[in-house]
């Protein structure tokens, strides 16, 4: 195995079912995922997953894809993210292909998801956490959620910030729901936890942001001129270089050279978003295609994810302190 996709979905067995339940008239959101279920097949089918990952000869970080649509509104929500946690949990010891698990939390319930993190936070299947942005829930710099992040931190994960998939109505039409409003609303909230001062509330997490950032590479001397350090110790550009990581799913080379240039291809891990944006070998390809050195390559293909990883479940380095 040479390289390790940090970004790759899987539907399990309880989350299929709750998707299913789900009556027509329960939103947008819900068709999209049923959407993509059917034209993904391989969304649901494990065994697929591994049979590609195998002849690829890489692994993957499973995860759950967008969870609103499964879980808003239902009384077992956290019963529900339980049962899909253990399920990734047991995926991870089927095959050498599939690395370790991100798990979800029933937030905004902060005392189910504290209770979820000490159930099965310390798994050594488990390699992070992934929640799920959304205006429609309080954003991720809220205070309420500082224990949380507390003891996602002090377990050593990092957490990931991926889309949900209920953007705002003005991004209906076109597929921009699809293609504009994810990155837009990861970037947000990545932005907002920088310059509200989480990062220095709670100085051991460290943050994943898909999408080669979002728009935070190419923004960020914007967001430094005009927002400086906000309510924060530093500015944007600190914490993107000291306490964030972007994953590589984009597939624009000038995005990656931005990217590169303003972070660092030790903040880079690779990611494909698996399987909305094509087979697993696309993102290798993206990589060992582009113009980077062999240490560069060597580093976003596998580097950066195992020794971010190898720091779980116990305090991490506090060096950029």
């Amino acid at each position: 195995m040479f390289w390790t996709d940090v970004h790759h979905h899987w539907i399990p067995p309880s989350l299929e079912r709750a998707l299913a339940a789900r009556s027509d008239t329960d939103g947008r959101a819900v068709a999209v995922v049923r959407a993509a279920s059917r034209a993904f097949p391989s969304l649901t089918d494990l065994a697929a997953q591994q049979d590609e990952l195998t002849a690829a000869q890489g692994g993957a970080v499973l995860s759950l894809p967008p969870i609103g649509p499964a879980v808003d509104g239902r009384p077992d929500a956290g019963a529900l993210l339980r049962s899909c946690n253990d399920e990734l949990i047991d995926a991870v010891g089927s095959g050498a292909s599939l690395v370790s698990a991100m798990v979800a939390l029933p937030l905004p319930d902060v005392e189910q998801a504290l209770t979820e993190l000490g159930r099965i936070g310390s798994h050594p299947a488990v390699s992070g956490v992934m929640v799920y942005t959304t205006p429609a829930r309080p954003p991720l710099d809220d205070p309420c959620f500082k224990p949380v992040w507390a003891a996602v931190a002090e377990l050593g994960l990092p957490l990931f910030l991926h889309p949900e998939a209920d953007p705002l109505p003005q991004f209906e039409g076109w597929r921009l729901g699809d293609s504009l409003a994810p990155p837009v609303s990861t970037s947000l909230q990545a932005a907002r936890m920088m310059l509200s001062g989480v990062l220095d509330r709670v100085p051991l997490l460290n943050l994943i942001i898909p999408h080669l950032g979002g728009v935070l590479p190419y923004l960020t001397q914007r967001l430094v001129d005009l927002s400086g350090a906000g309510d924060g110790d530093h500015d944007v550009l600190h914490y993107l270089r000291h306490r964030v990581y972007l994953d590589t799913c984009s597939f624009h080379e000038p995005a990656l050279r931005c990217a590169l240039d303003t972070v660092g291809a030790e903040r880079l891990l690779l990611g494909s978003d698996y399987p909305f944006r094509g087979p697993v070998t696309r993102c290798v390809n993206d990589i060992t295609s582009a113009d980077l050195v062999t240490a560069e390559r060597e580093a976003i293909l596998k580097t950066n994810a195992s020794i971010l990883f190898a720091s779980g479940h116990g305090p991490s380095s506090m060096a950029d302190r």
